[in-house]
């Protein structure tokens, strides 16, 4: 009975760690997405607003499964490590599941900062057509200022004679 709730832990820690590489998918997923917003003519603010708001939940749900695992692994820990021999197959699983989610994990970073420095790039380049837009109507009200100027004639020019 013993090794049964063992071997349930164990497919638990396993269940647990797929699961984890899923939702590490899932924020590569919207990590791709704000990729392409920051590669578009208009960035939409609400979409990228989205991405930002589901990775949220995606990072609550890494916490949990990772709370999850760690009480598990602790109620077993010295069973798996006194033997180890029983279990070499599930943790060579398990070790090759780690592998893949610190790969996910080290990408996902990689995505991370580029996304960063792409928006940020973006942010500049808005920033320098919100100032050129800015000069833009200042030079065009200042021409039609000067323009409807030309258009009155003082009075020292009129002759008031006729």
């Amino acid at each position: 009975m013993q090794r049964d709730n063992e071997a349930s832990y164990i497919e638990i820690m396993k269940d647990s760690l797929v699961k984890k590489i899923a939702v590490l998918n899932k924020i590569s997923e919207q990590n791709k997405i704000q990729q392409g917003l920051t590669q578009t003519e208009e960035f939409d603010y609400d979409i990228f607003e989205k991405t930002l708001e589901e990775k949220e939940k995606l990072i609550d749900e890494i916490n949990r499964l990772d709370s999850g695992f760690q009480s598990v692994f602790d109620r077993i820990k010295e069973i798996l490590e006194s033997g180890r021999e029983n279990y070499a197959d599930d943790i060579k699983q398990m070790q090759k599941l780690i592998a893949i989610i610190t790969d996910k994990s080290a990408n996902i970073m990689v995505e991370e900062k580029r996304n960063k420095e792409a928006i940020m790039n973006r942010k500049d380049s808005l920033k320098k057509e919100v100032g050129m837009a800015r000069t833009t109507n200042k030079v065009a009200a200042n021409y039609y200022k000067t323009m409807s100027k030309l258009n009155v004639l003082d009075s020292q020019f009129i002759d008031a004679k006729k």
